[in-house]
């Protein structure tokens, strides 16, 4: 028997209420945007033993939608996930302040895939929970976050943080934070993970040496390194950790703290479901809830998200668990002519119908990056990656092909030259210089670089923005690349708008003119028109420059009546405004 669910078609024996429920299911999605007419047939590519992509892309033009969506099995050997800190650690001293591009961390790291992961104050500073190794990086904000086992379990539930300090005399202090700014009357604990420096520059501070990492569910035993000091730049100890307190928490430390001195710490984590996290050695944070229990459950307003972020699309990243245990990572272009975004519901819809059981919304927007091999699957809405403070990431052993051609190539000579609104299919040879066969373009992943473009797991690449980038295919671990270089299309929209002039005449003023392609891209060496009633253009045309504008200077015959301007380009005509 067949059935069928939003990324295709699969047998199985199942009651005939199931089939139905599916099908409802389907249905409304389906409802939601547009019609299933607009969804062309899902695309499965094997990444790994274990670990399959698949793209479903509505081609329908009312609501495009491009998902990209990561399938694995974490019981499949070889097959695990992992938190990824940008660049290593929490705070750089680069522009980013420690972020890092969501492909770079794939390629650092030598993982399979990639998605970016939590909220970031723009540093590499993860908002909630992360833990990478079993060390605790940042403590949980009461929001939902995904954790990982050691035997590849998957936990997705919302926690919340608790961190004590208890002096050699039993005396006790709350820690509020782990690896993140202090905050009036905090204590806050810097791990050599954090950087070389904790930035504070008031308060108490003090160093303490311990064997191992900060972790969480234990009692941490240390000793005092250095006797408690006003904050003065101190450089965090690689062999242990640097306490910084401030205002009551500062007067704690002076009252019961002295070098030499063995404290214990403790810090813990508590699920909203009770569930032990004490065996997490992996996870990182997100929210809100999306999924939870096999139901769709969206707690925006209790994790105290705005609830425009709900309501309005936007590119999304998600991750889940089915009820087999597969992690499920999907994201879901937005705020592109190929792709609309999706708001937390159809997000939520989305996870349901891939089978997830449980599931929550990660980072989205500019953030929203999918990364195989160090290269982009996804169109990120900003063209370019936008660096991230922490991933999550997919390790596997790759697979070897016995039915892939020695060498193969591209058809198309290098570099491809392109326009916008000028998609085609990109073509491949074998080594003898025949098309490859169906057998091993089925195993074909692809992707891009330089963010000027998408292209579908088919090998069909459409150009989005001006620049040069390229097209990557990727066959296991061998991979070609085609350059491109893309260029303004024909002129598609055409817009004028009226300045006043810089002398403060009011009879005179300028017009801008603007001309883009399909893609907003600036369009230029195109002849604009002008026409003024009730006054007169300083030139009748111009041609629009490099940054696709035209300028003309219009003096009104009349300073107090104003006349009507309307400039003609390409076919195109606009009422300046």
């Amino acid at each position: 028997m067949i059935t069928s669910d939003l990324f295709g078609y699969r047998s199985d024996c199942v009651s005939e209420r199931r089939i139905v429920r599916r099908s409802v299911l389907f249905l409304a999605f389906c409802l939601v945007f547009a019609s299933a007419v607009g969804f062309a047939q899902p695309v499965e590519k094997p990444l790994a033993s274990g670990v399959t992509l698949i793209q479903d892309i509505n081609t329908d033009p009312g609501s495009p939608l491009v998902i990209n969506a990561v399938k694995a099995d974490l019981k499949t050997a070889g097959v695990r996930a992992a938190a990824a800190l940008g660049q290593g650690s929490v705070i750089g001293s680069d522009p980013t302040q420690g972020r890092e591009r969501v492909s770079s961390i794939v390629k650092r790291l030598g993982a399979l895939v990639g998605v970016n992961a939590d909220y970031f104050p723009w540093t590499g500073d993860p908002l909630g929970v992360m833990i990478t190794g079993g060390e605790l990086v940042s403590e949980p904000m009461d929001r939902a976050a995904i954790g990982f086992t050691a035997s590849g379990q998957v936990i997705i539930d919302r926690v919340s943080f608790s961190g004590k300090i208890k002096s050699a005399s039993g005396a006790e202090w709350p820690v509020r934070g782990i690896n993140r700014s202090r905050g009036a009357n905090e204590m806050v604990v810097y791990a050599p993970i954090y950087g070389k420096k904790s930035g504070c520059k008031d308060g108490i501070e003090f160093a303490i040496k311990f064997d191992g990492k900060i972790r969480h569910g234990v009692d941490i035993s240390v000793v005092v390194a250095s006797a408690p000091a006003i904050a003065c730049g101190a450089e965090i100890p690689k062999d242990g950790a640097l306490i910084s307190a401030h205002g009551r928490a500062a007067e704690w430390v002076l009252k019961y703290v002295r070098l030499g001195d063995q404290v214990t710490l403790r810090f813990d984590i508590a699920a909203e479901s009770g569930r032990s996290w004490d065996g997490v050695v992996e996870a990182v944070g997100g929210g809100p809830f999306l999924v939870r229990a096999g139901q769709i459950y969206i707690d925006a307003s209790q994790e105290r998200f705005k609830s425009d972020m709900s309501s309005t699309r936007h590119p999304r990243t998600a991750a889940g668990v089915d009820d087999q245990g597969n992690l499920l990572l999907v994201t879901v272009d937005g705020r592109q002519s190929i792709s609309q975004g999706a708001t937390l519901s159809e997000l939520a819809r989305v996870m349901k119908n891939l089978g997830a059981v449980d599931a929550l919304n990660l980072d989205g927007g500019g953030s929203t990056t999918l990364s195989v091999r160090g290269v982009i699957v996804n169109s990120p809405c900003e063209g370019l990656e936008r660096p991230v403070a922490n991933a999550l990431l997919l390790y596997a052993q790759s697979e070897a092909s016995q039915t892939a051609p020695e060498k193969f190539a591209f058809a198309e000579s290098a570099p491809l030259q392109i326009a916008c609104g000028q998609g085609r299919m990109i073509s491949l040879i074998d080594d003898g210089g025949f098309p490859l066969g169906e057998d091993v373009a089925k195993k074909l992943v692809w992707g891009t670089t330089g963010g000027v473009g998408f292209v579908n797991q088919k090998g069909f690449f459409t150009p989005l923005r001006l620049g040069k980038g390229s097209i990557v295919v990727m066959l296991g671990e061998r991979r070609i690349e085609l350059p491109v270089i893309v260029t303004a299309g024909a002129p598609a929209s055409l817009d004028a708008t009226i300045q006043p002039d810089p002398s403060g005449d009011a009879r005179r003023v300028i017009v801008v003119v603007s001309v883009k392609d399909s893609g907003g891209n600036p369009v230029a060496g195109v002849s604009v028109a002008i026409t003024v009633i009730g006054g007169s253009a300083d030139v009748l045309s111009a041609v629009t420059g490099d940054d696709g504008t035209a300028r003309f200077n219009v003096t009104w015959d009349l300073a107090d009546k104003p006349g009507q301007i309307t400039v003609k380009a390409a076919g195109l005509t606009s009422v300046a405004k």
